[in-house]
């Protein structure tokens, strides 16, 4: 058996129109897959130190086990290591460095690996890496098959790997430039406010001019490149909401109140778009930011923006109030006793605001408000 120029041309097709978003990855994936019967083949940017997996396409491999490794099994994979001892262009046999026999009471094997087939023998390419992140190619299939896969699997990877190479550059610079917008981009939208940008370590990576002058206040302090605050319960907090909000995949808004000498602040918690499901950042995910913005608890909207918002929105006066009560970090019981509504009255507003601004949390509203202030 042996590939022939046209198999591959049309793979280093797909690969070149996945390198530039208009392709599929999970295309090669399957191309080669069929072509090796009783083999799995896919595609995995994954965490260097952890394992985990930013975006990953398996072709061969049923999708309930595709989704368990992505989900738990990726970070206790021992043939992880394999990919550590090599560079990007470089191909691995998983069998000359970890052989199965080793690992066969671990728990990814037990109960995870071994039931789905016998894909004993793994071959693959390291693709691209930079400090964080690394693009694997990994291709198994049984021992049974292993005298007359090797070979041409090996001259595979060593065809496709600068194909691969030159497609996963795009997507890590792309990522680059897109990481840099993001963050850029949430700032501008509060350049204005005391607005910060951290990372899953807390560590601080932009914030606005007038944030940086929290910096020398009590308020806030910056230890090791890490942003913290002055508030023991406040740093918990932002500790906790960060771990949360990091794991989540979904959208994540979270708050705090605190107080600081006579002056009431709210802190607003929202995670930044983590991924690109349908563009060049797809294979190379994106960094997940956090942005917190504080603000003085009674600090007013332009009434350009209220009228802006209400029209927006098709809202009347009682929920515009209700809204902004919400936005200063007040409840229900608050807003019932500042605004002269009985709590029904209240909770009633609040759910048409939901609706009518087609958000499901008062969390979700209060980031939606904050757009536009």
């Amino acid at each position: 058996m042996k590939f022939g120029s046209a198999f591959l041309g049309s793979v280093g097709d797909i690969i070149d129109r996945a390198g530039v978003g208009s392709g599929s990855w999970k295309d090669i994936a399957a191309a080669v897959s069929e072509a090796l019967p009783g083999s799995f083949c896919g595609f995995n940017s994954q965490n260097k130190r952890t394992g985990e997996v930013n975006f990953g396409v398996l072709a061969g491999f049923s999708d309930d086990a595709a989704r368990l490794y992505a989900e738990y099994y990726c970070k206790v994979n021992p043939l992880n290591y394999c990919w550590k001892i090599i560079k990007p262009g470089d191909i691995v046999e998983s069998e000359k460095v970890i052989p199965i026999s080793a690992i066969i009471n671990t728990e990814f094997y037990a109960d995870f690996f071994s039931r789905y087939g016998d894909y004993r023998i793994g071959l693959g390419v390291k693709i691209a890496e930079d400090e964080n992140d690394e693009l694997v190619m990994p291709l198994h299939f049984a021992s049974s098959v292993r005298d007359a896969y090797e070979p041409i699997v090996r001259e595979l990877l060593t065809t496709m790997a600068p194909s691969l190479n030159r497609a996963g550059e795009l997507n890590r610079h792309f990522s680059q430039v897109v990481n840099l917008a993001l963050r850029l981009g949430a700032l501008s939208a509060h350049s204005t406010e005391f607005a910060f940008v951290v990372d899953r370590g807390m560590q601080l990576v932009e914030a606005t001019a007038p944030a940086q002058t929290l910096l020398e206040t009590p308020l806030f302090g910056v230890r090791s490149g890490k942003l913290t605050l002055g508030d023991s319960k406040g740093q918990a907090w932002l500790e906790s909401s960060l771990k949360g909000m990091m794991a989540s995949r979904r959208d994540y808004n979270s708050r705090f109140h605190l107080a600081d000498d006579d002056v009431r602040w709210t802190l607003h918690l929202a995670a930044l778009p983590g991924r690109n499901q349908h563009g060049l950042a797809d294979l190379f995910g994106l960094t997940r930011y956090a942005l917190l913005v504080a603000r003085k608890v009674g600090a007013s909207f332009a009434s350009e923006s209220i009228e802006f918002i209400r029209m927006q929105f098709g809202l009347t006066a009682a929920e515009i109030r209700v809204a902004l009560s919400l936005v200063a970090g007040n409840d229900v019981a608050s807003i019932s006793s500042q605004l002269g509504l009985s709590r029904e009255t209240v909770r009633s507003h609040v759910k048409s605001i939901l609706a009518k601004t087609r958000t499901n949390r008062q969390a979700e509203l209060v980031a939606l408000m904050l757009q536009f202030h």
